[in-house]
């Protein structure tokens, strides 16, 4: 899980399942994984997180575990990713695919998923006709496609509520995912390694540079496809979901052309500026 509170989550989760934690663990990650791209084996294992990871779930290099007796050392039959909904939580996500990637086998037995979480749920109220009902959206593309064609349906009676990561979960709310999960099986056929490649390897900056620059101009026309739930292969991840990080990344780190600001420098001169002058 991303965090602390994506494990509580977790957590919560599990205990509506059958035979709760007596089956079901949680890991948390804290802050970014680390990217394996290009590196050793030893330098991978010196990692804290990489070790505590292949000792809770008995993996080893080299194994091949679509051999029966092999599968049957792990001490999981899954492995689910939950992360923040956010640009973030999609880097996060790809981190920890790059790493299971070490282990082609676990894709072929269909190991490696990740719970979708809400990003943005819509209610509506109780009227004459209708009961009070609520939609919810797992991807930021999904609900602007949605409000582009239902701006008409938000009135002010209409509750919009937008959900700044897992921590942002009230009690309770996570039961949606045990009753009606979104869940995500990663398939990788060996062929996408450039993409991977792409993604992931430092080495690849400058092929990385037209990518993202052209994602850019792309998503101006329309967002990609983004998927989220059901089968994807890791070419459509990384080519769909993990160019999302890349392009908010890019807007982050470049000041603006009008005012020279990046955007954490013009969202806090506003902030100081609403406080100093806001009641006037």
């Amino acid at each position: 899980t991303e965090g602390l509170s994506a494990k509580t989550v977790a957590d919560n989760i599990t205990e509506n399942e059958p035979k709760g934690r007596d089956y079901h663990g949680s890991f948390a990650i804290q802050g970014k994984f680390i990217n394996v791209d290009g590196l050793s084996k030893t330098t991978i294992d010196a990692n804290k997180e990489v070790r505590q990871i292949k000792e809770a779930l008995n993996l080893k290099y080299g194994v091949d575990y679509t051999i029966p007796e092999n599968k049957a050392t792990l001490r999981y039959g899954k492995i689910r990713i939950l992360t923040d909904g956010d640009d973030d939580g999609i880097h996060i996500r790809g981190l920890l695919i790059r790493f299971f990637l070490q282990w082609p086998s676990l894709f072929q037995l269909n190991m490696i998923e990740c719970l979708s979480t809400r990003v943005v749920s819509v209610t509506f109220p109780k009227t004459k006709t209708k009961p009070r009902h609520e939609i919810c959206f797992y991807s930021n593309p999904e609900f602007k496609e949605w409000q582009s064609q239902n701006s008409h349906l938000l009135t002010p009676k209409v509750d919009v509520k937008y959900f700044k990561g897992l921590g942002s979960h009230k009690l309770g709310e996570e039961r949606l995912y045990a009753t009606d999960p979104k869940l995500v099986t990663y398939q990788y056929t060996g062929r996408e390694q450039k993409y991977v490649q792409l993604g992931f390897n430092e080495k690849f900056v400058e092929k990385r540079k037209p990518w993202i620059t052209d994602a850019i101009e792309e998503a101006k026309i329309a967002e990609p496809a983004y998927i989220t739930e059901g089968n994807l292969s890791i070419k459509s991840f990384i080519l769909n979901q993990l160019i999302i990080y890349h392009r908010i990344t890019l807007k982050r780190c470049l000041p603006c052309i009008w005012d020279g600001l990046k955007d954490a420098q013009r969202k806090a001169l506003y902030g100081i500026l609403n406080s100093l002058y806001g009641s006037q």
